[in-house]
């Protein structure tokens, strides 16, 4: 833990000079990219202090866990919506190009499901 403070201080240290290095001269500016990287696993520290918290991560590995199948159903329920849709409007049109309807009718129904386009 000891070891991994000092590296944080170093790399924080190290982004600040790169950081004064860029404010005079833009040339480094992959280096400031990667020391921002390096800065930003300061997360892990976070991660070590949940370890108190097993609740926490208890639910994270549920969601891990739940998320693939959250994704498919997601894409599952999609091919549901668009299919419906598809037969919704391919339904609806031979009563919207129908002239024997009363055109009130057929042009509600057109401004509701007639069109994907609006």
């Amino acid at each position: 833990s000891t070891i991994y403070d000092v590296l944080m201080v170093c790399g924080c240290c190290i982004d600040l000079v790169v950081i004064v290095v860029n404010m005079q001269a833009h040339t480094l500016m992959i280096g400031k990219h990667v020391m921002r990287a390096i800065n930003s696993l300061r997360l892990i520290r976070l991660l070590k202090a949940l370890q108190w918290f097993s609740g926490v991560h208890l639910l994270l590995r549920a969601c891990q866990s739940f998320a693939t199948s959250l994704f498919w159903s997601m894409v599952l329920l999609t091919i549901f919506m668009i299919t419906g849709s598809l037969v919704a409007g391919n339904l609806l049109s031979v009563f919207i190009l129908d002239d024997l309807q009363l055109l009130e009718d057929r042009v509600w129904v057109w401004k509701h499901y007639g069109t994907a386009y609006r």
